[in-house]
């Protein structure tokens, strides 16, 4: 918060702060009724809890931009009684001293001088929260965010696990590229070095891959077992002889569709579903050429995509496709009463407030939150829409 500088010549900062009300010149004064008389920052959601969870035993200290008074360092306390950006020192902190409290639920960071302290007052003031490095894992390194691309497929790859051919590379933080992005692997690997290790992964060319084994999810697709079932629009006695476990009933005859929600680059995966092959199927049938060789999935270009639309269109239940909504432009958070919401910013949903619209060859369909529970995920991933 203080003369804040985000650029790479920057090696000390962790997240890019704002303060809770707005303000990136926080200033707390005392003598004035009505003025900040504390610090309240929002962590970002896009850094870990768990990261924050161990602030309380390591030095938080009450900074100025002048340098003048010098650092104060401040005390563990339960500040529940400050309430705002402008609540007043609920008493918790000894004379002349600074106090500080983390809400991991809420994930607010708020810190607290005892007005006995008057050096600070009209000061531009911050927080100085000192992280050892070795304990992210050592040096921190960090390095620019990838592309959507670059993590649409990475992460529409986990649509598939328990397909032995489909291995999955290492997703690492950019704030700290030693860390492994928590909530996909195995809980005990945290860090680059215990991916890398023989026991965990493989080297494919430059790279090292793990199998399902390696993920925290169970797996989704059984390895070894197959089905004789009906094919999508051929009819049958019931939907549960179809492929797709669904149908539709007209007349009592059942013909085998597909359910809304169905992510269609899953289901035409090559080691999921012999479906929509052959010339006679809709848009002209996939080909062996159509398919990625190691995993099966239909290849990213217009072609494949066409096809695939053309089957969605055909054998969706509501013949309506759509595209997934992970990105999307979502309005910036924290937020405070300078956050500019018009100011959208393109980015992966992260949030519950997250919602958006994307159009596409003259469809308009929801991004965010909402659509994102709904099942439609990956941008790059089209689906039976509902």
């Amino acid at each position: 918060t203080i003369l804040p500088n985000y650029s790479s010549t920057n090696l000390d900062y962790f997240f890019k702060p704002r303060s809770a009300d707005g303000d990136s010149a926080v200033t707390i004064d005392y003598a004035t009724s009505g003025t900040r008389r504390n610090i309240t920052i929002q962590i970002p959601s896009y850094v870990p809890k768990s990261a924050f969870d161990l602030i309380a035993p390591l030095p938080v200290q009450l900074v100025s931009s002048t340098g003048v008074p010098g650092a104060i360092t401040c005390d563990a306390a339960n500040l529940a009684g400050v309430t705002g950006p402008l609540s007043t020192d609920p008493g918790t902190c000894a004379s002349g001293g600074c106090c500080y409290d983390f809400d991991t639920t809420t994930r607010i960071l708020k810190v607290v001088v005892d007005d006995a302290y008057g050096g600070y007052t009209t000061q531009k003031v911050g927080v100085l929260i000192t992280v050892p490095a070795a304990g992210y894992g050592g040096l921190v390194t960090r390095t620019k965010p990838g592309s959507n691309s670059y993590y649409l497929k990475r992460l529409g790859k986990l649509e598939l696990s328990g397909i032995p051919q489909v291995t999955y590379e290492g997703l690492y933080c950019n704030d700290n590229s030693n860390r492994i992005v928590p909530g996909i692997f195995t809980p005990s690997i945290v860090s680059r070095s215990n991916f890398i290790t023989s026991a965990f992964s493989f080297i494919n060319g430059a790279k090292n891959y793990t199998s399902m084994y390696g993920l925290e999810q169970e797996p989704i697709f059984s390895q070894n077992d197959f089905k004789c079932c009906t094919p999508l629009g051929k009819t049958t006695t019931s939907a549960a002889k179809c492929c797709s476990g669904s149908g539709t009933t007209a007349s009592g005859v059942v013909t085998c569709s597909l359910p809304a929600g169905t992510d269609l680059m899953v289901y035409f995966n090559r080691f999921v579903s012999n479906e929509g092959r052959g010339s006679d199927q809709p848009g002209g049938g996939l080909e062996d050429t159509d398919f990625d060789t190691l995993t099966g999935e239909p290849a990213l270009n217009l072609t494949v995509n066409q096809k695939i639309s053309a089957l969605g269109a055909a054998y969706c239940a509501t013949k309506k496709v759509r595209q997934g909504g992970a990105f999307g432009y979502y309005e910036p958070e924290p937020q405070g009463p300078d956050t500019t919401l018009s100011s959208r910013i393109y980015n992966i949903v992260d949030s519950s407030k997250d919602n958006g619209t994307s159009s596409n060859a003259g469809a308009t369909v929801t991004t965010g939150y909402a659509a994102f529970q709904d099942g439609f995920r990956w941008n790059h991933h089209l689906y039976c829409n509902d």
